[in-house]
């Protein structure tokens, strides 16, 4: 990309007149001079006190309650294995047409 060219006093006296036209939607506001300067106000500073942080309330200690005594596991009992069906085979689905 190439530098900017500068103006020529034409286009720089053009540019100038569009720019006396342009109303700006913002207006800057002017500060208003203070006639008189601000009197000094002479204030004392306290050191400031942190405030005690707030610890949550304390609970009451529950008893202390026995184990309950260990269960032995359930016993399951072993299934037996489906028996074999002289009229099914490995496919099946064909054996059914």
């Amino acid at each position: 990309m190439s530098h900017p060219r500068g103006l020529t006093p034409e286009e720089a006296s053009a540019w100038d007149k569009v720019a006396a036209t342009v109303k700006p939607l913002h207006p800057v506001r002017k500060a208003k001079a203070a006639a008189q300067p601000a009197k000094a106000i002479r204030v004392e500073s306290k050191p400031l006190v942190a405030a005690p942080v707030p610890r949550p309330a304390s609970r009451p200690v529950k008893a202390s309650v026995a184990p309950a005594p260990a269960r032995a596991p359930a016993r399951v009992p072993a299934l037996a294995p489906a028996p074999v069906r002289a009229d099914t085979g490995l496919d099946s689905h064909w054996e059914r047409r």
